[in-house]
């Protein structure tokens, strides 16, 4: 089965907005507990990152889009300007599809949308998962770890 993810390429002074997940939290306890609960957290950081980012693998340490999973009664371009809202607590204006494309993950297929979007005020992190928010030049993104669905378009945002 095919899972939807909307993403939204920001663009402001000719840079593009992204935010970085870091790598995981401290776990306090005996080293078994915390190998454990390590191993308990990492499948279920896992399994949300899956669902809820617009990367498909361990999204830790990776700058990625305001985006994410498309809900079940929910198109696309709604999830788009829903997660815009969530993750950096802005209202976002779609401008025109900037990138579809499938891609494949773990036995898992992909169908992600990239919109060129704007918003309105100024964004802040507002999820949890997201240590980070920057902006970026084009000619800066060589030098950052993407998240695999940004370095789909690397080639097209290298032309901002």
């Amino acid at each position: 089965m095919t899972q939807e993810l909307a993403g939204n390429l920001i663009i402001q002074d000719g840079k593009v907005l992204l935010l970085y997940r870091d790598s995981k939290p401290e776990v306090s306890g005996s080293t078994e507990t915390q190998e454990s609960f390590a191993e308990d957290k990492e499948q279920e950081e896992s399994q949300l990152s899956q669902e809820e980012s617009c990367s498909t693998n361990n999204p830790e340490g990776l700058w990625e889009m305001p985006g994410g999973k498309v809900g079940k009664n929910e198109s696309p371009t709604e999830a788009a300007v829903r997660k815009v809202k969530e993750d950096i607590g802005v209202k976002a204006s779609l401008e025109k599809p900037f990138y579809s494309g499938e891609f494949q993950k773990d036995d898992r297929i992909f169908l992600w949308h990239c919109y060129k979007a704007s918003i309105e005020g100024e964004p802040e992190i507002k999820e949890e998962k997201f240590e980070r928010l920057e902006w970026f030049k084009a000619s800066e993104l060589d030098d950052i770890e993407l998240a695999p669905s940004i370095e789909m378009i690397l080639p097209a945002l290298r032309k901002i």
